[in-house]
């Protein structure tokens, strides 16, 4: 039995699968395009980029607000002062310890009350 050309049926330009044929794969199908080492670096070198501009965006905020809460705390104390001074009907004062070294910080405030 002989065939000719014409009976046998078409080939096809690709294969089915990489296990269907004896070729290697990768041959006759579209090849599967894989990140790089170059890839990603570019992509971490952009993303610490974008993180170094929004922290500097933000820190003067982040330093702002923790002033804003400071004088806030120290305004509540204060008050608290005050408030004590009128139910007592006695003076009564805060007492601000400084640090050692650092004469705009405090570490400790208190109350200080006038000995009867």
């Amino acid at each position: 039995m002989t065939f000719s050309k014409s009976a046998l049926p078409p080939r096809s330009s690709c294969a089915a699968g990489p296990a269907s044929s004896g070729s290697p794969p990768g041959r006759g199908l579209k090849a599967r395009r894989a990140t790089t080492l170059l890839e990603l670096l570019v992509v971490v070198t952009i993303m610490l980029l974008i993180t170094g501009i929004a922290i500097r965006t933000v820190m003067p905020a982040i330093e702002g607000r923790q002033i804003r809460e400071g004088a806030r705390q120290l305004n509540v104390f204060i008050n608290s002062a005050r408030n004590r001074a009128m139910v007592t009907g006695r003076p009564m004062g805060v007492w601000i310890d400084r640090l050692a070294g650092l004469p705009e910080a405090a570490m400790a405030i208190s109350y200080a009350q006038v000995p009867e």
